[in-house]
């Protein structure tokens, strides 16, 4: 029977002579792109899977070898038919078979035709998880901790500032007599694993000049003799 080819170098955006890294690091900007629980957009989730499908297939080298002895002639959506004697050749992609339930599971459904074509089908269901599979299992998003640090003007006045995140660059407003220790959270900046992306927290540290210019230490003179502050109390 034929099915359409897959072109799995083209869907992860690599060249046939990528190196295994340029591939993980191809199919992880993806994944963290398309996941579902990230990305709700139409399209994300099949995306994923066509992803998630070309990388488990290109990270094994004996798998990959198979594929690529298909030759580079093929375009993706040309219809293909397995040659004689691949049929039933299979290889073992533990990560994505278990027990029962059938193929279609995880995300609304199992590798495609193509796949099963090269490679065998086997009883069993496509696990949920592959770009997550080498992280810790977790109930909830992970958190993500950093440290801002503070001027004592910035702490004490209060000020806005840009804060790179994970996710990019946000706008952060610092109150007005902020202190050290001062956990402050970002929902949603944090790290993204297989539960969607975690809440960044901000531990803010203030941190005074080790050197001082002769105008800065005559400002300071001035605020140690006009402020009644007492940190010790």
């Amino acid at each position: 029977m034929a099915v359409q080819f897959q072109d799995y170098y083209k869907i992860l955006g690599v060249a046939r002579s990528a190196s295994q890294e340029e591939i993980q690091k191809a199919y992880r900007k993806q994944a963290k792109q398309y996941h579902p629980d990230v990305n709700k957009e139409k399209g994300a989730e099949d995306k994923f899977k066509k992803a998630s499908e070309a990388y488990e297939v290109l990270k094994n080298p004996d798998s990959r070898k198979k594929y690529d002895a298909l030759g580079s002639n093929w375009k993706a959506g040309d219809n293909f038919k397995s040659p004689p004697g691949w049929q039933g050749v299979q290889f073992d992609f533990g990560d994505l078979r278990g027990g029962g339930g059938g193929a279609q599971s995880g995300f609304g459904g199992g590798f495609s035709s193509f796949f099963d074509s090269i490679f065998g089908s086997t009883p069993g269901q496509h696990r949920r998880s592959q770009a997550w599979q080498d992280e810790p299992p977790v109930a909830k998003p992970a958190e993500t901790e950093m440290i801002l640090s503070l001027s004592p003007w910035e702490a004490a006045l209060g000020t806005t500032l840009e804060v790179t995140t994970l996710s990019g660059r946000v706008k952060l407003k610092i109150p007005p007599g902020s202190q050290s220790g001062t956990r402050m959270r970002l929902k949603g900046k944090g790290q993204i694993t297989r539960n969607g992306p975690g809440d960044l927290f901000l531990n803010l540290q203030i941190k005074v000049p080790s050197k001082l210019t002769v105008k800065e230490k005559d400002l300071f003179e001035s605020l140690s003799k006009e402020s009644k502050f007492n940190p010790r109390k």
